[in-house]
């Protein structure tokens, strides 16, 4: 049981449908690419099946808006790593397919890519542990974001 105000009930409609009027649509894609150093073979197919994924997410028509795209996480490979350049094309050529970093030049084994109309406000390494313990063995990383409209 919830208690909710009338307040409440005013600004969060307990039934959403009706209310998308200033909504979005996007894609999201968490991974975790394998970190033995005698895989990276693997690493690159696993690279190349997101991007068939992503093809597949073509929009339909002219009349159809673009989606944004991000995809993040721990791919266990730098930003000079051909896994990179699968996401992220090093030779500076532009294609609607490429991912951006949301850090230029990357950084790092863990990223927060993304495709489309995307403002990046604010990126960070998160550096917290207690007393010295981390809660993985690499930094996370917190990126905030907005989609234009």
């Amino acid at each position: 049981y919830i208690n909710i105000s009338e307040d409440d009930e005013k600004n969060y409609p307990m039934d959403y449908r009706g209310h998308w009027e200033n909504t979005q649509e996007f894609y999201v894609l968490n991974t975790h690419f394998f970190d033995r150093s005698d895989q990276s073979m693997a690493r690159e197919n696993a690279a190349k099946l997101i991007m068939e994924w992503v093809k597949s997410l073509e929009r339909f028509g002219e009349w159809t808006k673009e989606r944004p795209i991000f995809v993040l996480g721990d791919f266990n490979a730098r930003p000079d790593s051909e896994v990179y350049k699968i996401f992220v094309d090093g030779k500076g050529i532009l294609d609607p397919l490429d991912f951006k970093d949301s850090i230029e030049g990357g950084k790092g084994i863990d990223w927060v890519l993304y495709k489309g109309n995307i403002n990046v406000l604010h990126y960070e390494k998160v550096d917290y542990n207690v007393n010295g313990e981390y809660p993985s063995d690499h930094k996370p990383v917190f990126v905030k974001m907005k989609i234009k409209e």
